[in-house]
């Protein structure tokens, strides 16, 4: 199977399954407001796109799974909200909460959403002091994701 990637080709065996991950970072913005008077020229977060045949169990119960995997890796894992976005009539659940890396705090928000045999996961990234800057970004990014054909 001939596969192309941004402005890269490859090769896979046609029995492979794609199970590829996307990761855009959101523009460096200058003056970025870390808080405490700390301001920065980097980028506020970035959002990160995987998918994976489905197992017939949904959205939610992957989200749900998902949740008790990263409440046993990540420092001081914490859901602060659960919710559902809607497109055409129809909620998708995500679920944004916290934790700790070496350095700083961090804050995602993640999505999950069947998409014909798949479920499709967007996974938004930000620092705590930079989350309320680029939700809406990652509410936007997410509510668009369709299959190719759909407008």
């Amino acid at each position: 199977m001939d596969i192309a990637f941004g402005v890269f080709r490859t090769e896979v065996p046609d029995d492979w399954v794609d199970m590829s991950t996307i990761t855009y970072a959101i523009p460096p913005k200058a003056g970025l407001n870390l808080g405490g008077g700390q301001f920065s020229e980097k980028s506020p977060g970035n959002i990160s796109i995987a998918w994976q045949p489905s197992d017939g169990g949904g959205a939610q119960e992957y989200l749900k799974g998902r949740e008790e995997v990263m409440a046993q890796h990540l420092p001081g894992f914490k859901v602060v909200e659960r919710g559902d976005i809607a497109r055409d009539g129809t909620e998708h659940p995500f679920v944004a909460y916290t934790f700790h890396s070496e350095e700083h705090g961090v804050s995602q928000m993640m999505f999950a959403k069947e998409v014909g045999n798949f479920i499709v996961v967007a996974t938004g990234t930000a620092l705590l002091e930079t989350i309320d800057q680029v939700r809406d970004d990652f509410m936007r990014v997410a509510r668009q994701i369709r299959l190719v054909t759909e407008r």
